[in-house]
């Protein structure tokens, strides 16, 4: 609870991740909260190399919510993915929370502090409509098994992936290392190994209550 004493500077265009569908409303509060409250900011009288990380369990982030560990799981799948939360040396990075420091000038030079303009972050791929020439396949042959080359083709087009889960739901047991890496190389643009392992282990936890 210490960390919600005092105030709190920030920067109002904070809600373009709202505005620009890029986060949902639960996925922007605790982002919100994992930049204004959980994050060190205290450079003077803590680790300088910890400044803008924290290092607290899903259950005490939960606690500050009012939610189950469980919701903040699910939520900070989404930042991770999008690169807004980074793992690194068993703490979570609030990423462009360096902005902060520079919150008056960014404001002279660009009025809107527009947090992604600042933090690279991978945007959704639009599903392209299928062009009008490629719908006939229909008319496809089935005289002698004849099948038209652009057929296979499409056959042999791969389908998209859902996300991977790393957990093992069914035997409550995390997966190997060789299995993260396994599924890190299969989707090397989604989560890293080590926030699959952040997001499993949390999970466990969930399993076990």
């Amino acid at each position: 609870m210490n960390r919600l004493n005092g105030y709190d500077t920030h920067f109002r265009g904070r809600f373009l991740l709202l505005r620009s569908k890029l986060l949902t409303d639960s996925e922007f509060i605790l982002w919100d909260l994992s930049f204004s409250a959980l994050a060190e900011w205290d450079k003077k009288n803590h680790d300088p190399e910890n400044y803008g990380s924290f290092d607290f369990q899903q259950t005490e982030i939960g606690y500050l919510l009012g939610w189950h560990k469980s919701k903040v799981c699910n939520k900070a799948k989404r930042l991770f993915a999008l690169g807004l939360w980074k793992r690194k040396n068993c703490r979570v990075f609030v990423n462009g929370f360096e902005i902060r420091d520079n919150f008056a000038q960014i404001s002279r030079d660009r009025k809107i502090i527009d947090l992604q303009e600042r933090v690279a972050i991978p945007q959704p791929e639009v599903a392209k409509t299928q062009p009008q020439d490629a719908i006939p396949q229909r008319h496809i042959s089935k005289e002698n098994g004849v099948v038209s080359p652009y057929g296979v083709a499409i056959l042999q087009q791969p389908c998209t992936k859902a996300p991977l889960v790393s957990f093992k739901s069914e035997f409550n047991v995390l997966r190997s290392d060789e299995e993260y890496q396994k599924m890190w190389e299969e989707n090397p643009n989604g989560l890293s190994i080590e926030d699959m392992r952040w997001i499993d282990q949390n999970i466990k936890e969930n399993a076990r209550i």
